[in-house]
C-alpha cells in the first residue's frame, strides 16, 4: 500500500475511532508526513551542475513520486519546485506544450539540458571565431555592414526571415548565428535578450522566444466570431422577428381573405393574390 493511500485510510479511521485510537492514528499520520517530507527533501535542487546529470535526477524524482503514490498529473508541478530561476523561466515558456505530461516534460528538459551543454562548448572562450579582440571587431563589422538590426519595433517575423537569409549568404554556422544575436539587437530588443539570455541555448529557441515576444499578433477567432451570448441574442431576435412576421401575415389574411372558387384559372389567380399578400 502506498504512503498516500495509507494516510487516506488513517484519516478516515480517525473520524470514527475512539479517543485513544484517534490519538494513535494522529501520531501515525505525523510520522508518515515526516517520512514524506524527508523523501522530498532528499531530492537535490536542479542547478547548473545537476543539469549535466539530468537522467539520474529525473529517475530519482520519478521513483520517489511513484513510492509516494502522487497522481501523475502532479509529477510535473512537483518537479518544478526543484527548479532555479532559469529553469522556472524555461518551464513558463514550454508548459503549454508539456501540458502536465511527464514523458514530454522529461524529453523537453533533457533537450534543454543538451542545448545548454552545446552552447557552453561553443561559447566565445573556446570558439576560434571570436578568440581575440580583432576577431570580435571583425565580426561586429560584418554585422554592421551586412545585417539590419532590430530594436523591438517593426515586423519581427520579416526581420527574422531576412536575418536567416543573410546568415546563409554570409556562410555563418549555427553557433556563429547564436553569437551574432547581441550584435543584431538594440534598444528594447537587446534588453529583452539580456533578460532571457540563460534560456537562449540555440538559435531555434531564440526564434521561438523572439516571435512570442515581438511578432505581431493577428486577430483571434474569438474576436471575430460572435460569443455564445451574442449567438443567443441573434437566435432570440430572429425568433421574435419570425413570430412577429407570422402574426402580421395572419392578421392580413384575416382582414382581407382571399377565397378559392374552384376553377383552374381561379387557382392561379388565388395563388398570385396569396403570394402578393406574403
Amino acid at each position: 500500500m502506498s504512503t498516500a493511500q495509507f494516510i487516506s485510510e488513517l484519516v478516515e479511521e480517525q473520524k470514527t475511532g475512539d479517543p485513544m485510537t484517534q490519538l494513535e492514528i494522529k501520531s501515525n499520520l505525523q510520522l508518515l508526513r515526516e517520512q514524506e517530507m524527508r523523501a522530498l527533501q532528499s531530492i537535490k535542487k536542479l542547478n547548473k551542475e545537476e543539469m549535466a546529470h539530468i537522467d539520474p535526477w529525473l529517475s530519482i524524482l520519478h521513483k520517489t513520486y511513484e513510492e509516494l503514490a502522487y497522481p501523475s498529473l502532479h509529477h510535473v508541478l512537483q518537479a518544478t519546485t526543484y527548479f532555479n530561476d532559469e529553469l522556472q523561466m524555461w518551464y513558463e515558456t514550454t508548459k503549454n506544450e508539456i501540458n502536465y505530461d511527464w514523458s514530454i516534460f522529461c524529453d523537453r528538459l533533457k533537450q534543454y539540458s543538451l542545448n545548454r551543454q552545446i552552447s557552453h562548448i561553443n561559447s566565445p572562450t573556446v570558439n576560434h571565431l571570436l578568440s581575440n579582440n580583432n576577431d570580435i571587431l571583425s565580426f561586429e563589422k560584418l554585422i554592421d555592414t551586412k545585417f539590419n538590426k532590430y530594436s523591438g519595433v517593426g515586423d519581427a517575423k520579416d526581420w527574422l526571415l531576412q536575418t536567416m537569409h543573410q546568415f546563409q549568404q554570409c556562410g555563418l554556422r549555427r553557433f556563429e548565428q547564436l553569437q551574432a544575436l547581441p550584435f543584431l539587437l538594440v534598444d528594447i530588443a537587446y534588453l529583452w535578450y539580456v533578460e532571457n539570455i540563460d534560456l537562449i541555448t540555440s538559435f531555434e529557441f531564440f526564434s521561438k522566444l523572439f516571435l512570442q515576444k515581438f511578432a505581431p499578433t493577428s486577430l483571434k477567432t474569438q474576436d471575430i466570431l460572435p460569443s455564445d451570448k451574442d449567438k443567443s441574442l441573434i437566435v432570440v431576435t430572429s425568433s421574435s422577428f419570425t413570430s412577429h412576421l407570422h402574426q402580421t401575415i395572419a392578421d392580413e389574411i384575416i382582414k382581407k381573405p382571399t377565397y378559392l372558387r374552384g376553377s383552374k384559372d381561379d387557382v392561379h389567380d388565388w395563388l398570385d393574390e396569396l403570394e402578393q399578400t406574403f
